[in-house]
């Protein structure tokens, strides 16, 4: 049996390897749509690594969440906490990288070279006694001879939620430095084998980097946009209060593949050519700076 190494998120870093081209400048299946099957388990595709992946199978604490578990889409990611005989609690982890069994850290990363205000995303949390779930974002950059850390952006939950709710939290730049990787850390215990409890469960979807161009701080219009047929084969329309708004598209691994203008409270979007899948969308309204995401699917 392999050895399991218990994580504590304090002990989470970024170590030098090979970086793999994941999708630069993009979260890697943010809203953990695509799986791919292990054998005795699915891991999430894009790059990100489990428990799982260094103990053969032994111990999955990572699962995909079908409905009604999800936030949107058809899956969220599930972290669960596990008991290890004779060696402690596994908080429930997933990484965009590779866990390092022998440094307790994260190897390799997403290529990444722009500086986001904040990390965001949609979680629901049941904790088990006093427990703690978190979401951990560094970037950093390679300077000849080690890896430094440009910022840091952190959220942490230690009340149950029972229904998605959203998250965001600033990135904490220490400096100036352009960074070249970022790694996340999805966990459903925080303070690893001695103060984890068994069974506390996570669910995160959607994970979002925001970037902010203006002084105006970031707001959600809560559904005062419609967005329909979805799924759709032909076409999607988004119809909203907004007079004029800016719409962005992205595919399922996180690539931007348009952006328009409307300038109406109703926008057609022929999504004919599109391959089957799943897209997100940012719609961004003149009017104070307003934002909403979401998703939706394309069906052939």
């Amino acid at each position: 049996m392999k050895k399991l190494l218990l994580f504590s998120a304090s002990t989470i870093f970024v170590t030098l390897s090979v970086i793999e081209a994941l999708a630069q400048n993009a979260i890697p299946n943010p809203g953990f749509e695509n799986w791919t099957n292990q054998g005795s388990y699915d891991d999430p595709s894009g790059g990100w690594g489990t428990i799982a992946d260094i103990s053969g199978g032994f111990v999955v604490n990572c699962y995909k969440a079908p409905s009604p578990d999800m936030h949107s889409g058809t899956y969220a990611c599930k972290l669960i906490t596990k008991n290890i005989p004779f060696q402690g609690e596994a908080p429930g982890i997933v990484v965009t990288g590779t866990i390092n069994q022998s440094t307790m850290g994260v190897d390799g990363g997403v290529l990444f070279n722009l500086k986001p205000d904040s990390m965001a995303g949609w979680y629901k949390y049941s904790p088990v006694g006093v427990d703690t779930a978190s979401v951990d974002v560094r970037l950093s950059y390679w300077n000849g001879t080690s890896r430094v850390q440009v910022a840091e952006a952190r959220f942490e939950k230690t009340t149950a939620v029972s229904s998605y709710a959203r998250f965001s939290v600033p990135f904490i730049y220490a400096v100036p430095n352009t960074p070249d990787t970022m790694v996340i850390v999805l966990m459903s215990s925080y303070g690893g084998a001695t103060s984890a409890n068994t069974n506390s469960t996570a669910y995160y979807d959607d994970l979002d980097l925001i970037y902010n161009t203006t002084a105006v701080n970031e707001q959600i219009l809560n559904a005062s946009v419609s967005v329909y047929p979805n799924p759709s084969s032909e076409f999607v329309i988004f119809s909203g209060t907004c007079q004029k708004f800016m719409l962005k598209i992205s595919d399922e691994m996180g690539k931007q593949i348009m952006i328009a203008e409307s300038d109406s409270r109703n926008y057609k979007l022929d999504v004919s050519t599109f391959p089957k899948g799943i897209y997100f969308y940012e719609l961004l309204s003149g009017e104070a700076g307003k934002i909403q995401r979401g998703k939706f699917i394309v069906q052939k």
